[in-house]
């Protein structure tokens, strides 16, 4: 069986990301033996050396990431490079390299509306790496005029001086805003922000939010025409598919991604379940987070020793690792799908089963934590570990390291790299992002 390659989305938030629903069709419908997650980063340094440690093949970064990220790289192609800002990376050898298809993907959004650019008057409202892409995207598109406004003015003057841009005051937006055929919200649309009561029947808005702002206050008529973020969001995915995989994506895929449903956002489930390999921090990490989320926690491990009345390595030792996994399976089918507000560290090995796994997703959000085999064979103690328990400790772990990664990659929803974070840190990440996708 050939590696699988893994894909992922970097940014802060980004449990609440779509792409992975993109990605993960196209790569089915194309048979690549791929996957695509999501990946909980401190910061775009730490996005990077995550990256460069688990040999991801491909990420792509999303807010606040897009700018910072270029300085940990090796290099970028000629549009990131005149934006200022990386929506991807890929890994050439030891090399990393940023690309940019926001620009492309603003354009597309436009054009899959029936709207051609070309001769319009263009308003960007902010001055940051999605409003630079668009502005980017639109002056390549022939458009007749492409102001940027931006509340902070010097941000707005530097970008526009670098796309060959106009800008215009903040005190301006109005008289801009009023002017402009086509607007483009870079930064999420708040009224309090800019005058979107000023939006006309004739204008079209397309935003880089997810959000839907025809449905906030300020907008006076149900007859403008507001381009969602996901339609952006889409169409940058297509050419960025390309760079990661080298196939293009055929108009029958884009056609049938947006008929599955993709762009539903992501259930609140009923428990939070950790993988990982062994010395990665569940239990510890899981420990925490249920204190202080006020949930229960739960160790499968634990509750398989409770089960057979004996430790693990006693289990393996009189009645060897297919009792033990049997006892595995029946904690998980029995307990999983009768308990709520629990966090739950599972066995390294559970989602080695298919079954064990279905029910994971289903019941669970899905953490990967990970760090590196060295790293995890230092926290542990080898000797209270049966799968090590051979005359080749560290060639038994490197063969379950490696088969482990991919049952991992395809159980879980997030990637958390515990290898240089405190315990307390990895447990206010993961709340971070709960909080960021289920309580707003």
């Amino acid at each position: 069986m050939s590696e699988l390659k893994i894909f992922a989305v970097a940014g802060k938030p980004v449990l609440h990301s779509l792409s992975p629903q993109i990605f993960n069709f196209w790569f089915r419908a194309s048979g690549i033996d791929a996957v695509y997650l999501r990946l909980a980063a401190h910061n775009a340094e730490d996005a990077v050396r995550t990256m460069k440690a688990m040999k991801l093949a491909g990420l792509n970064v999303t807010s606040p990431f897009k700018e910072k990220i270029i300085d940990f790289l090796d290099g970028t192609d000629e549009h990131a490079e005149k934006i200022s800002a990386v929506n991807g990376v890929v890994a050439d050898g030891n090399r990393l390299r940023g690309f940019n298809t926001d620009f492309i993907g603003v354009r597309q959004a436009f054009r899959a509306h029936g709207v051609d650019p070309r001769g319009q008057r263009v308003a960007i409202l902010g001055a940051g790496g999605a409003a630079r892409a668009a502005a980017y995207g639109l002056k390549r598109s022939h458009a007749a005029r492409v102001t940027i406004v931006n509340r902070t003015e010097e941000n707005a003057r530097r970008a526009a001086f670098r796309l060959g841009c106009t800008f215009a005051p903040f005190a301006s937006a109005e008289r801009v805003m009023r002017r402009s055929d086509l607007l483009v919200f870079g930064i999420p649309p708040n009224p309090d922000f800019f005058p979107l009561h000023l939006l006309t029947g004739r204008q079209i808005a397309l935003q880089a939010s997810y959000q839907d702002i025809a449905s906030r206050k300020g907008i006076a008529s149900p007859t403008n025409r507001i381009i969602s973020g996901l339609d952006w969001l889409l169409y940058q995915a297509v050419p960025a598919f390309h760079r990661f995989t080298g196939r293009k994506v055929s108009l029958s895929l884009v056609k049938s991604v947006q008929a599955c449903g993709w762009a539903e956002r992501p259930a609140a489930k009923p428990l939070i379940g950790l993988v990982g390999f062994m010395g990665s921090g569940k239990t510890t990490v899981g420990r925490l987070l249920a204190e202080r989320l006020g949930w229960h926690f739960m160790d499968t491990d634990q509750e398989v020793e409770k089960l057979a009345g004996m430790t693990v390595p006693k289990i393996f030792k009189k009645k060897g690792e297919a009792f033990f996994r049997e006892k595995e399976r029946m904690v998980v089918e029995t307990c999983i799908p009768a308990v709520r507000n629990t966090v739950v560290a599972f066995g390294g090995g559970a989602v080695l089963d298919p079954k064990i796994r279905s029910l994971i997703r289903r019941h669970c959000h899905v953490i990967w934590l990970w760090a590196s085999l060295e790293s995890a064979l230092a926290r542990i103690d080898i000797a209270s570990r049966p799968l090590l328990d051979s005359g080749d400790p560290a060639g038994a772990a490197q063969r379950a390291f490696r088969i482990r990664r991919r049952a991992f990659a395809i159980t879980s929803d997030l990637i958390l790299n515990t290898e240089a974070a405190t315990p307390q840190g990895s447990a206010g990440r993961i709340i971070y992002e709960m909080d960021q996708t289920f309580k707003n």
